[in-house]
């Protein structure tokens, strides 16, 4: 059997899958997620259900629905089938139905999303949708602008987070060039035979290389193209109004925590008011900044507060406030003046800007330029005499600026010089004062808290006890390659009793949990370690000198940095003499380490972060697959009707009523498949579709007699009262329609004769 030729042309067909098949491509190089590679049957099958649709001569509607539903299913059946441990194919429809909705629920409550299944998902639907819109508007529009700005952002999107996938751009562009000039040639040539032009066969053939010469040329010329040096001004001008850009950055990262690094190499350091507890990754040795300063240390970029059970966030209420050149940064009164603290002024130099993050050492006091400082306000837990001084007790969070190459700012700290006596002695912190934000915990497995004391109880102060969790940790394994927790395990119990492998994140993370189950305020930070010397006072911090410590709250002394990785040197405060604390080995605890188990279809509810303390027994969130389908196929039908008539009303707002009641017959004709010809007059193609409908050929005729007087009359006859000519819309559009369903009767006739 011969396979049909398109009208659009094979060539025109292969053209668009190939420019369909570049955001694809590079997506499945970029390598975020597995199975990547079914991208290639959703985008195909949406190609052909668009192509298919289009020459079906049925009321569109009805193709939209039925293609949708299918493609779409069919993009959720081929997710579902990559779940392993799942013998039949509805059991795994159903368990994605439950990974997807307990992905929901933790990002929702404020966690991390750690499911790559649903950043599958969303790409699987994403790519049939696409391709099946960019089909359907080629074949019945001979449009390609839409496809090519579906296809365009979605490769530049993804280049701008994985820059090696950067080749497909080009590619993209070639293809893209190419289906312009063909796409365009058609309607060249189906314009020429309608006015009876003769044209030269050859054309096509010219055209196409032409093109593809201009393609070349282009893409060549855009490759080797030197980079513009950046403007200060413009790039302030961008970052200022890019915040809500940065925002949603940010939320995306919390949303699909469970990405890995890009292509599987090496990553690329990076800070957001998140730190999810994640799988593998392995960073990149570039130098990003030098730094001058008279003492080495850890320098900071951005602090966490409010641990999630899967990983850090900044928690709410939090803003952003402008703080001039050599003003003042924000300080808590809550923890009142600082004991023993001593203003380190470093100068920073941007070798490759990672982000917007101001980093320095210990607390920033004051920065040499103008920048946003992000605050929140601590909770109290009682109230202040003066209730208008709790907006000036700010606690500070992260720095921001715009950062280019070459870049320098200065920024003074201060930086702690209190002895260990001297914090041993700083006696235990009023919580009442100080807020209980930063002793705040999520429900916790009891085996962390009973940890926690098994470790502290032999000593009386809290610098001690501080010790003891971190030399604890320092006996741990260290490695990048880990697998990432569990979803419904918390990240800290799962290190600290099952992998007892993990990195900074991880080390941080515990001890920073593990001191506030006895009630030590404590919190992690992220920024880099101290780097290289390679001058006297001059430091070099490369891509991987990335970190996150933690900083443990003495009253009088403030935060005072700890490090429990391995990894590196125990951080010594830097004057008095440390005693050497002993490695204390824990009392046993007369609890069962669970054995590896495969992860349950049913995964328990996870508990609102909000709460602390106790347990919850597990709930089944959905009893059957049945509401979940129920909720899809009406959210799925609600959105097409809302689609549909958001494209039905564009560009019929403030007409005539003679004009708006020709184009809405027009519109629905076109989109039943009766369009109106170039070469036909409003009679003609309304007398045209009275043949259709001849019950409703007074109605089309009112409709094309009031349209023509308006277009061309000039006056010269008084159109009908705008309600006459609403009857007359509705009587033809019952018309038309009727008409549709008995060409579609008569289809399944013939099929059934068949």
């Amino acid at each position: 059997m011969r396979l049909k030729r398109p009208q659009e042309g094979w060539l025109t067909l292969l053209l668009l899958i190939a420019v369909l098949f570049c955001p694809v491509s590079a997506v499945v190089a970029a390598n975020w997620v597995d199975y990547l590679s079914l991208l290639y049957a959703t985008a195909l099958s949406g190609l052909l259900l668009g192509a298919i649709g289009a020459r079906v001569r049925v009321p569109g509607a009805l193709v939209h629905l039925s293609a949708l539903a299918a493609g779409l299913a069919g993009a959720w059946l081929a997710v579902a089938a990559t779940i392993p441990r799942v013998p039949t194919l509805q059991g795994q429809a159903f368990a994605l139905w439950r990974r997807l909705y307990t992905w929901a629920n933790t990002v929702q409550a404020g966690g991390f999303g750690n499911e790559p299944i649903v950043f599958l998902l969303l790409l699987a639907m994403s790519s049939f949708l696409a391709a099946y819109v960019s089909a359907w508007l080629l074949r019945r529009r001979r449009s390609v602008w839409w496809p090519l700005l579906f296809a365009g952002a979605a490769t530049v999107v993804n280049v701008a987070y994985a820059p090696e996938t950067l080749p497909y751009v080009a590619a993209y562009a070639v293809f893209s060039v190419l289906l312009i000039a063909r796409v365009n040639l058609q309607r060249r040539v189906a314009s020429w035979r309608e006015a009876g032009l003769d044209y030269q066969a050859s054309i096509w053939r010219v055209t196409q290389r032409a093109a593809l010469v201009v393609a070349l040329l282009a893409a060549a010329v855009g490759w080797l193209v030197p980079e513009i040096p950046v403007n200060q001004d413009v790039n302030d001008t961008v970052y200022a109004a890019s915040g809500p850009l940065r925002d949603i950055q940010d939320q995306f990262s919390r949303a699909f925590a469970g990405l890995r690094s890009r292509g599987g190499g090496p990553a690329l350091s990076g800070f957001s008011q998140a730190m999810v507890l994640s799988g593998q990754f392995h960073l990149a040795d570039y130098p990003v900044l030098r730094i001058a300063s008279p003492e080495a240390h850890y320098w900071r970029a951005v602090v966490y507060d409010r641990y999630t059970g899967q990983g850090w966030v900044v928690a709410q209420p939090a803003s952003s406030r402008r703080v001039e050149a050599n003003q003042a940064l924000p300080a808590p009164q809550s923890e009142g003046p600082s004991e023993e603290r001593v203003e380190l002024t470093q100068t920073i130099q941007v070798l490759q800007p990672r982000g917007d993050y101001l980093v320095g050492a210990s607390t920033p006091v004051r920065v040499d330029r103008a920048i946003n400082a992000d605050v929140y306000l601590p909770t109290f837990g009682r109230r202040r005499a003066n209730p208008g001084a709790q907006q000036l007790d700010l606690s500070l969070t992260a720095l921001h600026a715009p950062l280019t190459v070459g870049q320098s700012y200065t920024i003074v700290s201060s930086v702690s010089r209190a002895t260990p006596d001297m914090l041993r002695a700083a006696g235990q912190p009023d919580l009442r004062v100080l807020g209980q934000r930063y002793t705040r915990l999520p429900r916790l497995p009891q085996r962390v808290r009973d940890l926690a004391l098994s470790l502290t109880r032999p000593y009386t102060n809290e610098y001690d006890k501080a010790r003891a969790v971190e030399s604890y940790l320092r006996t741990l394994n260290y490695a990048t390659d880990v697998p990432a927790p569990p979803a419904d395990r918390d990240a800290v119990d799962y290190f600290l009793f099952d992998s007892r492998t993990g990195y900074c994140d991880y080390f941080s993370s515990a001890m920073a949990v593990l001191l506030r189950s006895v009630g030590i305020p404590a919190r992690v930070v992220s920024g880099y370690s101290t780097g290289t010397l390679i001058d006297e006072g001059v430091y070099e911090v490369r891509d991987s000198n990335a970190h996150s410590w933690v900083e443990v709250y003495f009253p009088r002394y403030g935060w005072i940095e700890f490090d429990p990785t391995p990894a590196l040197p125990l951080l010594q405060h830097p004057v008095g003499y440390v005693q050497p604390t002993p490695t204390p080995s824990p009392a046993p605890l007369s609890i069962a380490t669970p054995q590896a188990e495969p992860m349950p279809l049913v995964p328990p509810q996870l508990p609102s972060i909000s709460q602390s303390g106790g347990g919850g027994a597990a709930t089944d969130p959905a009893p059957t697959a049945i509401p979940a389908i129920a909720f899809f196929v009406v959210a799925g039908l609600g959105a097409l009707a809302i689609g549909l008539r958001v494209l039905w009303r564009l560009g019929l707002t403030g007409l005539p009523p003679a004009a708006l009641a020709y184009a809405q017959v027009a519109r629905l004709g076109g989109w039943l498949g009766w369009r109106q010809r170039a070469s036909e007059t409003p009679h003609e193609y309304l007398g045209r579709l009275s043949v259709l409908a001849p019950a409703q050929a007074g109605a089309l005729r009112l409709i094309a007699d009031a349209f023509v007087a308006l277009r061309f009359g000039r006056g010269a006859r008084p159109s009908p009262e705008p309600a006459l000519l609403a009857v007359a819309w509705r009587r033809a559009r019952r018309g038309l329609l009727l008409a549709a369903l008995e060409r579609l009767r008569r289809a399944k006739g013939l099929i059934g004769m068949g």
